[in-house]
C-alpha cells in the first residue's frame, strides 16, 4: 500500500510539473533548476539594419554578432524603417523595401540616385543628386519634387518638420516634404543631419571640420565648425548626438559627441572609418568598409567589431 501511494504521489507531481511548464515555463539553458518564461508570440525584435555597396546588407541586435542579409539590388546609401517597414535608397534608379530585412523587394519608383532618405508624418522622404527630392506614403509608389540646388545628402525629421543638408547649398525645411524653404547658411560640405528630441534642434556634420546647428526647425543656422576631421554619419540617443567618420588625414576612424552641437568632444576611437550610426534599444551601433564596424552603450566609449560584409554606408534600427 505504501508503494502505491508513493507511486501515485510522483504521478502527480509529474503532472503537475507538465501543467506549469504548459503554462509558458521551461527549464532554464544551462540545466539547472530555475525556470524561465517561454518566448512569447509578441515578443519585441530588436533589430540594427544596414545596407551599402554592391547588394550588401546585415543586421544585428547588439553590434556583434552580425547576419548577412544582402538586398540584391546595387548600391543603398541609406535606410531608415517606418509605417512597418525598412526602406532603403542609393544609386539610379532603384530603392529596396522589406518588412523583416531578410527578405527585400526591389522598387524602380525613383528616377535619381537618392543619398539619404527619413520617415516623420506617415511619410517617407529622399533626397539627392542635383536637388531631387522624393517623397512616398508606403516606401513602394514615389513621387518627385525638383528643388533648386545641388547635391542633398542627408535628411532628417523632427519637431513636425523635414530638414536637408547637402554639398555647397543652403538648408532646406519643410512641413510635408513637398514645398519647402531655403535657410541662409554657408558652412562647407554638410554630409549627415539628425535631430534631438530633448534639447529641440537639428544638428549637421561634415567634412573639414564643417559642424552646425540650428535650434529652430532649420530657418537659421549656425556654425560651430571645429577641427578638420570628417564625419559622415550623425544620431541622437542617450541625451547626447554622437558622430561618426575619420581623422583629416583619412588614415583612421574618429568618433565625436555634443549634447548641443557647440562643444565636441573627442571619444579617442580610433579604429576604423565609419560610415553612419544608429541608436536604439541602449546601444550606438556604427558600420564602416571593409566589414569594420562599432558599438557603444553610451556614445563615449567604442569596442569593434565585424559585420564581415564588404562597404556599408546606412544604418537604422526598429523594433517590431
Amino acid at each position: 500500500m505504501k508503494t502505491f501511494l508513493k507511486l501515485r504521489e510522483m504521478i502527480a507531481i509529474l503532472i503537475a510539473l507538465l501543467a506549469f511548464n504548459s503554462m509558458g515555463c521551461r527549464n532554464s539553458d544551462d540545466g539547472g533548476t530555475t525556470l524561465r518564461p517561454l518566448p512569447s508570440e509578441t515578443e519585441v525584435t530588436h533589430r540594427f539594419v544596414a545596407v551599402g555597396i554592391g547588394g550588401k546588407a546585415a543586421y544585428t541586435a547588439d553590434g556583434v554578432t552580425w547576419i548577412i542579409a544582402d538586398h540584391n539590388n546595387e548600391t543603398l546609401y541609406s535606410i531608415v524603417y517606418g509605417g512597418g517597414q525598412y526602406v532603403a535608397v542609393g544609386t539610379y534608379p532603384n530603392s529596396s523595401y522589406s518588412t523583416n530585412a531578410t527578405s527585400w523587394t526591389i522598387s524602380d519608383g525613383i528616377l535619381n540616385t537618392m543619398y539619404s532618405i527619413c520617415f516623420g508624418n506617415s511619410r517617407f522622404v529622399a533626397v539627392g543628386e542635383s536637388g531631387r527630392i522624393n517623397y512616398s506614403s508606403d516606401g513602394v509608389a514615389w513621387n518627385e519634387v525638383t528643388q533648386s540646388g545641388d547635391q542633398r545628402n542627408s535628411i532628417a525629421f523632427g519637431n513636425g518638420k523635414y530638414v536637408a543638408v547637402g554639398t555647397s547649398c543652403n538648408p532646406i525645411y519643410s512641413s510635408d516634404g513637398i514645398s519647402w524653404n531655403s535657410a541662409t547658411h554657408i558652412n562647407g560640405v554638410l554630409r549627415n543631419i539628425a535631430y534631438g528630441n530633448v534639447n529641440g534642434r537639428f544638428i549637421a556634420v561634415g567634412t573639414s571640420g564643417a559642424r552646425s546647428y540650428s535650434t529652430d526647425n532649420g530657418t537659421t543656422w549656425t556654425a560651430a565648425n571645429d577641427g578638420f576631421d570628417h564625419l559622415y554619419g550623425i544620431i541622437y540617443g542617450e541625451s547626447i548626438f554622437v558622430a561618426v567618420g575619420e581623422d583629416a588625414g583619412q588614415t583612421q576612424g574618429r568618433i565625436y559627441y555634443t549634447t548641443d552641437g557647440t562643444s565636441w568632444t573627442n571619444t579617442g576611437y580610433n579604429g576604423a572609418k565609419m560610415n553612419s550610426v544608429a541608436y536604439g534599444n541602449g546601444i550606438f551601433v556604427a558600420v564602416g568598409d571593409a566589414g569594420n564596424a562599432a558599438y557603444s552603450s553610451n556614445g563615449t566609449s567604442w569596442t569593434s567589431s565585424n559585420h564581415n560584409n564588404g562597404d556599408l554606408k546606412g544604418i537604422c534600427y526598429a523594433e517590431w
